[in-house]
C-alpha cells in the first residue's frame, strides 16, 4: 500500500468479501492490514482536502484523489481538444492531460507563474489528470462539522453537480468540487 491508500485491486477484494460474509467493510481493512482504525475514524470524522485557488476563489478537492502535486510544466497541446484541454505532460513516463481548471470553471485565467501547479489526479472512471491550478494553498483536515451539503451553499457559478459540498475554513468557504462530474 502506497502512501496510505487503498489499491483498487484490495478495494474491491475488500467489497467481494463484504458481500460474502456481510462483515463491515472497515473491519475487513483493518483485519487485512491495509489501514488502521484510527484512519477510519479520521475518515469518520471529516475528510483531507487539497485546497487551491483558481482565479480569485477558492477550491478543494478530497486528498485521496490526489497522486501528487507538481510544478507547472508546459503542456503540449493536442488538436482538436476541447477548449479546456491545456494539452498533455509527460507524468512519470505516463501520457496525463492536462485540464485548465480556470477555464474549465469559467473563471479568470492568470498566466502561469511561480505558484502555478499541476495536480495529479486520478479518479475511479475518468482516470488520470493534471489539474492546472493558480497556486495550491494547503492540505488541511475539514472536521465533520465544517463540512455543509452543497445544497446549502451558493453554487459559485458551477452546475450542481460539479459541486460535492462545501467546507468552511479559516480562510473562508471553500467549494469542494467533484472532479469526476467536471471532467465528464
Amino acid at each position: 500500500m502506497e502512501r496510505g491508500l487503498l489499491t483498487q485491486g484490495q478495494l474491491e477484494s475488500a467489497l467481494e468479501e463484504q458481500k460474502l460474509t456481510g462483515t463491515k467493510l472497515g473491519r475487513i481493512l483493518v483485519g487485512r492490514g491495509w489501514v488502521r482504525d484510527k484512519d477510519i475514524v479520521l475518515v469518520l470524522q471529516g475528510m483531507t482536502v487539497v485546497v487551491f485557488q483558481v482565479g480569485g476563489a477558492l477550491f478543494g478537492m478530497e486528498s485521496l484523489q490526489v497522486l501528487e502535486i507538481i510544478r507547472h510544466l508546459e503542456a503540449r497541446s493536442v488538436p482538436g481538444a476541447q477548449s479546456w484541454v491545456e494539452g498533455v505532460i509527460d507524468y512519470r513516463g505516463k501520457v496525463v492531460p492536462v485540464m485548465s481548471l480556470a477555464r474549465r470553471l469559467g473563471k479568470p485565467e492568470e498566466a502561469p507563474g511561480p505558484a502555478t501547479r499541476i495536480i495529479v489526479y486520478e479518479g475511479r472512471t475518468a482516470g488520470t489528470w493534471g489539474l492546472q491550478a493558480d497556486s495550491v494553498l494547503s492540505v488541511v483536515h475539514v472536521s465533520s462539522g465544517q463540512l455543509a451539503d452543497a445544497a446549502l451553499g451558493e453554487t459559485c457559478g458551477l452546475p450542481p453537480l460539479w459541486l460535492s459540498g462545501w467546507a468552511s475554513l479559516e480562510t473562508g468557504p471553500v467549494a469542494l468540487l467533484n472532479i469526476e462530474e467536471v471532467l465528464a
